[in-house]
């Protein structure tokens, strides 16, 4: 089966002006249309997402599990993807106590945080792909070779977002990996939130930004044609 991936990219209207309206031109070349894609199953049983949050004087770390996921290749070139996140499989692996661990985990799939009973469901969506660009510096996996623009949809919010990543064709097999932060208060996260003066003159704040990473694996036979 074929796939039809569009690649959405903002076009600008100019309002009579030359140079604007070079700008709208150039920018709906943007708009890639890719035909005959080759759209392959993300497996989700070697796949994962880490997260760190931390706060004065400590952190904690967990993962979430993908639900599903594929990856778009054309020419040989990967081209696109998407993976959905399962909100409500967040795990704490920094606790050992298991009291500890459940309040900690209850805690985040409550409204404060995540709220997974109302927004089960993330979304993570590639809209480009570029050779990564070694000049710059960032927390960030080793030896990237490529940079990842998507747009990252959590509690029902998107933002776009873009991080360096190591993609790599082997053993018959697409493998991916990536670090990078974001901050949650843009997708309505804002428990203890550093910008709370209280919670600040108290030490009880909990940092903004909250380090992701992220594994993927998807096995070229799983390709559809």
């Amino acid at each position: 089966m074929r796939y039809l991936f569009i690649l959405s990219i903002i076009t600008l209207f100019g309002c009579g002006s030359t140079e604007n309206q070079q700008s709208s031109s150039s920018e709906t070349k943007k708009n890639v249309i890719i035909e005959n894609a080759d759209t392959i199953t993300i497996d989700s049983q070697k796949s994962v997402i880490t997260w760190i949050g931390s706060k004065p004087g400590g952190q904690n770390d967990g993962a979430f599990q993908i639900s599903e996921g594929f990856i778009l290749m054309s020419n040989d070139t990967i081209v696109g993807g998407k993976i959905k996140i399962d909100m409500t499989s967040v795990k704490v692996m920094s606790i050992i106590d298991p009291d500890s661990n459940k309040k900690l985990t209850d805690h985040l799939l409550s409204e404060d945080f995540f709220d997974a009973d109302s927004f089960p469901q993330g979304q993570f969506e590639v809209t480009n792909i570029i050779p990564y660009d070694s000049t710059k510096s960032e927390f960030m996996v080793d030896q990237p070779n490529k940079t990842i623009y998507g747009q990252l949809t959590l509690k029902g919010i998107t933002h776009n977002v873009s991080f360096p990543a190591t993609v790599l064709t082997e053993g018959g097999k697409i493998k991916s990996e990536a670090k990078f932060s974001i901050d949650r208060t843009l997708w309505g996260i804002t428990y203890r939130q550093e910008a709370s003066v209280i919670d600040k003159a108290k030490d009880k704040f909990i940092h903004d930004a909250v380090k992701v990473g992220f594994y993927l694996e998807a096995p070229l036979e799983l390709a559809a044609n």
